[in-house]
């Protein structure tokens, strides 16, 4: 599944992100869910930055924001 491959590939040193286009009020529900933070170390959620994909402005602060691909214990930002 998806926690496996993730794992696998944190493991191997790829980097892993995440660009989410949902509302900032799910943010917590997500991570509640799914778990986001033990799966990648970076998040950007477009609701908690009031910009939406495919907007060039969404994309543009998303690639703005400090990737901590170092790092592999670096918490996702909800």
């Amino acid at each position: 599944g998806m926690r496996e491959l993730c794992a696998e590939l944190r493991a191997a040193s790829v980097p892993l992100a995440t660009f989410s286009n949902y509302p900032a009020p799910w943010a917590p529900l997500v991570e509640e869910a799914v778990g986001l933070s033990e799966l990648v170390p970076w998040a950007f959620i477009s609701g908690e930055q009031g910009v939406r994909k495919p907007s060039a402005e969404a994309f543009a602060r998303a690639t703005a924001r400090p990737m901590p691909f170092g790092s592999k214990t670096s918490p996702v930002s909800l």
